[in-house]
């Protein structure tokens, strides 16, 4: 049977790593700089973010996910330990329906020790974005050669192979790879420090081939890597050549990742075998892999104090307390799109806190609602592929809700939908004449809109709270998707609003929505935006969050 029948050519491959050994030997070229490259320093408590993007050459999209990275202690000592947050895919292609049945892993990291095995997690895209984090972390770990570098132009290569062995374990996908790593101390300022790690096949066999027909000539040196793959169906055995390269910059004061690239490359030899025994198999097919991947510390949002952040037991969702205060509505100076509805600028006071939704509403947090009022969801999101479709992607917002479906949500859940004054003041988070809550330039990488760029990987909707809050502790008040608000729409109110506590036109035949999803026009993106939506509208950009008065 044709291997290629059998599994996609760009996901062949699983990397279930568990270490066996790795000896260290050092050769360094002195620099008159004397700067170490920083261990990395654990602090009990710490929780950080990261973002993981990996591409595999040929495919048409590439893979996004979000781990988190937090400081346990365990057995008396510090160890960090990193969950998987999100995984998904950046645009529709070949890896999306891997990417969208992510499933969690967790990965303890020791400095003391060697690397700990990368677990399987049964899905061969999102293995891809495992493997290549635990990649990374071993090429800064200090037992294989980090902690061996004393100064910028220093060079650590090891002696002995250092050998992952997933045969070490029982499972039914198993791999084995063998590596010479080098360690070149790049630069250093008072700041950061770059290292480049390099993975090479060894210049000896590290074991004999589990098969006679697996063997590979990796220009001149053994093959360093073999694989059994169940495919289901049958098994995939696999070996070959394979080589990588990691540069990463790491922070001079905590020893933190803040940037890191991963380049790989394989040749490899592969077969589809009856069953694990491979004993009767098809013929040897051959092929080249490549994947690079790039890990982006993510920088962490302001903490909001504890007397400002609750839970709402009743629909499970954060909301942070808004505090009373002022701010100007309205067109900021130097605002070339605004439109005549966003005039005049005009000062509001907001006389009492109040506790605002941290994110839209997202889907499970609705369905929570509907069961708890025996009501029926939303008709599923159309007109654009991989929308939301069967509402499976339950941490992206609640979308093709009408007006008197997101208040009767908020009242359900003991609130209210906000008043516009109320709205736009959440929405600038305590500053004032910025075009959007982040500052005054638009920016993938702080909201998602229209088309993807930067940090804003998704085709239409993003999971809430994907991107950094503002000074409010909010999550999306740009982008994503407009919200419903509790006003009736005039384009003329500002001209004859209340400068206390506005509660909007008293009559009307459209209400307001806010928030600027994006998906056709940018430019409503900036906060002053005000568009109008009939209430009975169910539009696939249009969801809600809530305001509660008192605290749950």
């Amino acid at each position: 049977m044709e291997l290629a029948s059998r599994l996609p050519a760009d996901l062949w491959r699983t990397m279930a790593l568990a270490v066996v050994c790795g000896a260290i030997s050092v050769a360094t070229a002195p620099s008159a700089m004397g700067q170490s490259p920083p261990i990395r320093q654990y602090v009990e408590g710490e929780v950080d973010r990261y973002e993981l993007r990996v591409r595999v050459a040929g495919a048409t999209s590439e893979l996004f996910g979000v781990s988190e990275h937090r400081v346990v202690r365990e057995n008396g000592k510090p160890l960090e330990r990193i969950s998987w947050v999100r995984a998904v895919e950046t645009t529709a292609g070949d890896l999306s329906d891997q990417a969208q049945a992510s499933g969690a892993f967790e990965l303890t990291l020791d400095s003391e020790s060697l690397p700990m095995a990368a677990p399987a997690v049964g899905n061969p895209a999102i293995q891809m974005l495992v493997d290549s984090l635990q990649q990374i972390y071993a090429a800064l770990n200090p037992t294989l050669g980090l902690a061996q570098l004393t100064a910028p132009g220093d060079v650590v290569a090891s002696e002995t192979p250092y050998v992952e062995d997933g045969f070490a374990g029982r499972r039914r996908s198993l791999k084995r790879r063998a590596s010479s790593l080098t360690f070149r101390f790049v630069s250093a300022d008072a700041k950061e420090a770059e290292i480049r790690t390099e993975f090479a096949a060894p210049l000896t066999a590290p074991w004999e081939p589990l098969r006679d027909w697996m063997e590979a000539d990796c220009s001149g040196r053994p093959g360093n890597f073999e694989e059994v793959v169940d495919a289901g169906q049958g098994f995939i055995a696999a070996w070959g050549c394979e080589s990588a390269g990691v540069t990463a910059r790491i922070s001079m004061e905590t020893g933190k990742i803040l940037r890191a690239e991963l380049q790989s490359s394989s040749q490899y030899q592969r077969r589809w075998c009856m069953d694990e025994t491979l004993g009767e198999c098809g013929k040897i097919e051959q092929g080249e892999m490549g994947l690079s991947a790039t890990l982006v510390l993510k920088q962490p949002d302001s903490p909001l104090p504890a007397d400002r952040l609750t839970v709402n037991p009743t629909d499970g969702l954060e909301y942070a307390q808004a505090p009373a205060g002022t701010c100007r509505m309205g067109c900021v100076p130097d605002d070339t799109e605004c439109y005549p509805r966003e005039l005049p600028r005009h000062q509001v006071r907001i006389s009492k806190p109040f506790w605002i939704g941290r994110t839209e509403v997202p889907v499970h947090a609705y369905e929570r609602f509907v069961e708890a009022a025996g009501l029926a969801m939303p008709p599923e999101p159309q007109g654009l592929e991989d929308f939301n479709d069967g509402w499976s992607k339950k941490s992206h917002p609640i979308v093709k809700v009408t007006w008197d479906e997101a208040r009767s949500y908020c009242e359900w859940a003991g609130g209210r939908l906000p008043t516009e004054a109320e709205w736009e003041y959440a929405a600038r988070g305590g500053l004032d004449g910025l075009k959007y809550p982040w500052g005054n330039e638009r920016s993938h990488d702080e909201a998602n809109y229209w088309r993807s760029g930067g940090r804003d990987v998704w085709k239409n909707t993003a999971p809430v709270g994907s991107f950094s809050s503002n000074g409010f502790g909010l999550y999306d008040m740009a982008g994503n998707v407009y919200e419903w608000i509790a006003d009736w729409y005039d384009k003329e109110y500002y001209q004859h609003s209340l400068g206390v506590d506005p509660p909007g036109p008293s009559h009307g035949r459209q209400r307001v929505v806010r928030g600027g999803a994006g998906f056709i026009n940018p430019a409503v993106l900036r906060i002053s935006t005000r568009l109008e939506n009939a209430p009975d509208a169910r539009r696939l950009g249009v969801g809600f969050r809530c305001v509660l008065d008192l605290a749950p």
